[in-house]
């Protein structure tokens, strides 16, 4: 068989669109300091983390708290300066985590 025909029959999957997000996910800069910022989060009562815009604060450190047991009673809240941007922020979250809107994942 020639070469041509191999590359007539060759499909390409692209990745969907979650996983993209959890691969793009992985390399914010918030994601190099997990274990130091749940240190941080777990010996204080009050914790203010400034970061970059797209460093990745207010879609990952909810999860870091959550995935790290530092939410006792399983509300966190995050707050923005609009009320579109807080629910594109709870959308985004709800994707990442595979939970719907307004639950707690198990």
């Amino acid at each position: 068989m020639s070469r041509n025909r191999y590359k007539q029959n060759t499909y390409y999957i692209e990745q969907c669109p979650i996983t993209k997000k959890k691969s793009r996910r992985r390399e914010l800069p918030v994601n190099g300091v997990r274990l130091q910022l749940a240190k941080v989060i777990r010996e204080n009562g009050v914790s203010v983390i400034v970061g970059e815009t797209g460093s990745g604060k207010s879609t990952q450190i909810p999860q870091i708290c959550y995935n790290e047991g530092l939410i006792g009673s399983g509300l966190l809240a995050v707050t923005q300066p609009r009320r579109v941007a807080a629910i594109t922020l709870a959308r985004h979250v709800a994707l990442e985590m595979n939970a719907n809107l307004g639950e707690v994942p198990c």
